[in-house]
């Protein structure tokens, strides 16, 4: 009996591993970079990185963190399904919408609120 890992990997093609690799490689180089640029502030005195996914007094902004997270995974995809040209109409508006939907409820919650702050 084979295994799911083993299945898996033979339908991989050289293609999908040079992709999967410049795709990781490239989120490594933007983390590094960030990382870097967030603890220079001699050069960066007003940049912040953590300010992506913070409040205003330091703590984690839960919906920042899974919408930042959401943002990497859906344009992994995007980028690997345009590759292979499995690229549909309905993940390109899901991936369009459910950024603007999460924009949408946060301005009526915060005007709800009575404030501008990212909730």
């Amino acid at each position: 009996m084979k295994s799911y890992l083993l299945s898996w990997l033979s339908n991989l093609d050289v293609s999908d591993i040079v992709l999967n690799s410049i795709l990781g490689l490239a989120l490594m180089v933007v983390i590094v970079s960030a990382w870097k640029v967030h603890h220079d502030k001699e050069r960066y005195k007003n940049l912040n990185i953590f300010t992506l996914v913070t409040h205003p007094d330091g703590s984690f902004s839960r919906p920042a963190v899974q919408e930042f997270g959401v943002f990497i995974v859906m344009t992994w995809a995007f980028v690997l399904l345009a590759n292979k040209g499995t690229l549909t109409k309905w993940f390109v508006g899901v991936y369009v919408v459910a950024f603007v939907l999460r924009a949408a409820h946060s301005a009526d919650l915060n005007s709800k609120n009575g404030n501008g702050e990212k909730k």
